[in-house]
């Protein structure tokens, strides 16, 4: 699905399809959540198997990657947080902005007659 499309010399943009995008998109920020709440205490409950020196350092190593992917995790959400933001501002914007223009053209038809 295209939000904008490109024709030579001119550019439209629909906001019904940035707005569907953005509530898309929240869709998909809280399934990711999800995802990260249930696989959390799998993922950050490693515990050496033994307790030997081996065990303690896999142990710590599935620890780091653990906490990387929580880093991560976090960073892409919010990511995707700021894009919805500016996929609605868009389409706000562009909504204004046909608004203003279709506004105009009233006023210019109302004072050519």
């Amino acid at each position: 699905m295209s939000y904008t499309t490109a024709v030579p010399a001119r550019l439209t943009v629909n906001p019904d399809q940035l707005n569907d995008a953005a509530v898309a998109l929240t869709a998909i920020i809280i399934d990711m959540r999800n995802f990260c709440a249930a696989a959390f205490p799998e993922i950050n409950g490693v515990k050496p198997p033994g307790m030997d020196l081996m065990s303690a350092n896999a142990a710590w190593v599935l620890g780091m990657y653990a906490s990387r992917f929580d880093e991560k995790f976090f960073k892409a959400t919010k990511m995707l947080e700021r894009w919805v933001v500016e996929l609605k501002r868009a389409a706000a914007a562009y909504s204004s902005t046909e608004a203003d223009n279709a506004k105009a053209l009233q006023q210019t038809d109302a004072t050519s007659i």
